[in-house]
């Protein structure tokens, strides 16, 4: 049973809501459809979700959600939980299904700005053709070895030790990573490493600007080295694009950028740590894995459907519309939930039961259609380097304390703060 405190400060957690098998909650699930709040931080915290959104798949796959309104113009909005309904609101068109309103329900438009997670089609198409070849399955296999040479250099740093915190170490590959994608210089990632460290566990609006700021600001060094002195790679592709008859501005660049960058950085952080304790939790699953290394492409496509974190996705009906049966208004609101349709019994066999040898079927952690996440394979392969390395070489790594989860603000991402592991201390990988 997980265990929680209130007020300030990190929770530990047990077995948080994303690792349910199911698993017995601190409150019970939903009594009265009327009675949910899915933008309630707390729930997420201290109940289980999966056990909510059970119900709401069985009895009310759609309903009229009042509570919550921050980024639905004040109105309240529909709530689908099943798979099919993912699928239709997130790869449906966008005359009828918008984007531009932000796909998050505690922003507004005017957080985001003028950029490529709140542009429709065509113009988001436009956008997303820059970069585009960088992130293809062929192109993103090109940079195995890199990502394999950064993940040994990080395990070096403490496989001699014979313990660490595994969250410490997640929080380390994905900017020299992304970095080594993108061609930034040591230097830079260095620089950017606080930055992303920082924003990990921003726990107030404030905090998340600050950071964000101070990362921009770094962003604006880069490109301005990069404008003084051009390539062609990642970044040149961005400066020389034209994606709407001219270059893009200075602003319209650093946005880009840096939705690219952290884009993929908390949700890939959140997914190593939540997977490793989810191994934890499945020791018959982490058995099976460790004898047959060859697992790990489905074993990742498990865990990533299993701990799903990045929890929602919204989208703006722009014309009359039906969903699962229920008539939608233009101008309303639809928010689908990514780790719901991952537990969906209509499209999964036995959701509840983890298994790495299950067959990939069509998760919805990265959302689907036009907004897919164009980093999908890239930290697909970020997470199989790591846990083909963390079964290699620290094949009795076993759990040495409790999980702490940092005071989430949001309903995004509640971020595991510490993960406290120990393992046979071993030698560095020799090159």
């Amino acid at each position: 049973m997980a265990t929680t405190s209130f007020g300030p400060g990190p929770r530990v957690v047990d077995q948080p809501f994303f690792t349910s098998s199911p698993f017995e909650p601190t409150r019970p699930p939903v009594e009265r459809i009327e009675d949910v709040d899915l933008t309630d931080p707390t729930l997420y915290l201290d109940g289980d979700p999966h056990a909510t959104w059970k119900v709401l798949r069985d009895t009310a796959p759609i309903f009229w959600h009042e509570k919550g309104t921050l980024g639905t113009r004040g109105q309240g909005f529909w709530v689908a939980t099943r798979h099919a309904e993912f699928v239709q609101v997130t790869k449906t068109e966008s005359r009828i299904f918008s984007n531009a309103e932000t796909p998050l329900l505690d922003m507004t438009g005017e957080m985001f700005g003028d950029q490529i997670s709140v542009m429709d089609a065509p113009r988001h198409l436009a956008y997303r053709r820059i970069i585009q070849r960088y992130f293809t399955p062929k192109a993103t296999i090109e940079w195995q070895d890199e990502v394999r040479r950064i993940v040994d250099d990080i395990l070096d740093e403490i496989c001699e030790k014979g313990e660490c915190d595994f969250a410490e170490i997640a929080l380390k590959i994905p900017v020299p990573a992304t970095g080594a994608l993108m061609r930034l210089t040591a230097s830079e990632c260095a620089q950017l490493q606080p930055v992303q460290e920082a924003l990990h566990l921003a726990d107030t609006p404030e905090a998340l600007m600050q950071y964000s700021q101070a990362g921009l600001g770094l962003f604006t060094q880069i490109v301005n080295d990069r404008r003084a002195n051009p390539r062609a790679d990642f970044i040149g592709a961005i400066l020389a694009a034209e994606p709407e008859g001219e270059a893009l501005s200075d602003e319209q660049v650093l946005m880009y950028l840096w939705i690219l960058f952290i884009g993929g950085l908390d949700s890939t952080v959140h997914a190593m740590s939540a997977s490793l304790l989810t191994l934890f939790h499945h020791p018959d699953q982490f058995a099976r894995l460790k004898a047959d290394p060859g697992l790990m492409p489905t074993a990742v496509q498990e865990m990533l459907r299993w701990t799903a974190v990045s929890q929602h996705l919204k989208r703006l009906a722009t014309e009359d519309t039906v969903v699962a049966g229920q008539q939608v208004k233009a101008g309303e609101f639809v928010v689908v939930f990514d780790p719901s349709a991952n537990r969906d019994e209509r499209v999964f066999p036995e959701p509840f039961r983890f298994d790495v040898g299950r067959s990939p079927g069509p998760i919805c952690t990265f959302g689907m259609g036009p907004h897919v996440c164009p980093g999908l394979h890239f930290a697909a392969l970020e997470m199989e380097a790591l846990f083909g390395a963390v079964v290699k070489r620290m094949p009795d790594i076993r759990q040495a304390g409790p999980a702490e989860r940092a005071l989430a603000f949001s309903i995004l991402l509640p971020p595991i703060k510490h993960l406290p592991v120990s393992f046979t201390p071993s030698k560095k990988v020799e090159r």
